[in-house]
């Protein structure tokens, strides 16, 4: 009930200043991203609600206060464990975060594009017409990736196997109304341990094919581990506050199981020094 209350504040707290005062500094640094955030902003002129304890559980007790009113003696001290959670996971966990990093690149360091072309002829099937994935989503999981098969419309061909994907192919597989979309990817490359250029797509970093030598698993690593190290920030900037979207599962739109090939595992070492695999 309490977190229910404090999210409705907080969505009343936007229309609230823009109708009563629409050049109110705390309001314009907030809502611009210039400085601090909604959650910063609706423990100040909101509640602060329900805090967290140091093991990330939720504390009962909410906090109907806010800053902008003070807090009683019972708060405060509800508040000091979120606030020295905080000031202690900058410090602490900002190294676990990125030993997970360095984790990632090393299991991936040794993979690279050295070849063009594996010949592979699998690939998975792209549908956004299933229910599963929004167009949205399809586009973006689109563009920039080769064709695994050739793609017609009845006897006619309108894109060929290992033609590289862009908007204007997007665009015309969307008016043509083009069944399941088979596409190249990492995950069907042949090679053992290596990547070819088909099978990974297009470069972000200059939107062409990728080119020959670029360690693009090394990229990947860093790629999960930054946003690690800012959801360890996070608690510092929120103050330790409880949100509830954390505890909602993540369901996956189908089952099965992954198999993993032992020949692409490498030996290596845990934090402790022990050998893993």
């Amino acid at each position: 009930i309490w977190y229910s209350t404090s999210e409705y504040l907080r969505q009343e707290m936007n229309p609230n200043f823009r109708m009563t005062d629409p050049y109110n500094p705390v309001h314009i640094m907030s809502f611009s991203g210039a400085r601090g955030n909604v959650s910063q902003v609706h423990q100040l002129v909101g509640m602060r609600g329900l805090m967290s304890d140091p093991q990330g559980q939720m504390i009962d007790l909410p906090i109907q206060s806010n800053l902008r009113e003070g807090l009683s003696l019972t708060e405060y001290i509800i508040s000091c464990y979120g606030a020295r959670k905080g000031v202690v996971d900058t410090a602490v966990r900002t190294s676990d975060a990125g030993y997970l990093t360095r984790r990632l690149v090393e299991v991936v360091q040794h993979i690279v594009v050295r070849r063009r072309d594996c010949g592979t002829l699998r690939g998975i099937s792209v549908n956004p017409r299933n229910g599963t994935m929004p167009e949205k989503i399809w586009i973006q999981t689109l563009i920039g990736r080769v064709l695994a098969d050739h793609i017609y419309m009845g006897s006619r061909c309108i894109a060929t196997r290992n033609q590289d994907i862009g908007v204007g192919l997007v665009n015309r597989f969307i008016t043509l109304r083009t069944q399941p979309i088979p596409i190249r990817t990492p995950f069907t490359c042949r090679s053992a341990s290596w990547i070819c250029r088909l099978c990974y797509g297009r470069s972000p970093t200059h939107g062409d094919l990728v080119e020959l030598g670029e360690a693009v698993c090394i990229i990947a690593g860093q790629s999960i581990g930054e946003p690690g190290t800012q959801l360890t920030l996070r608690t510092f900037h929120t103050g330790g506050v409880f949100t509830g979207c954390t505890a909602d599962h993540v369901r996956a739109p189908s089952n099965g199981k992954i198999q993993f090939n032992e020949d692409l595992g490498h030996p290596t070492r845990t934090r402790h020094g022990h050998p893993a695999f």
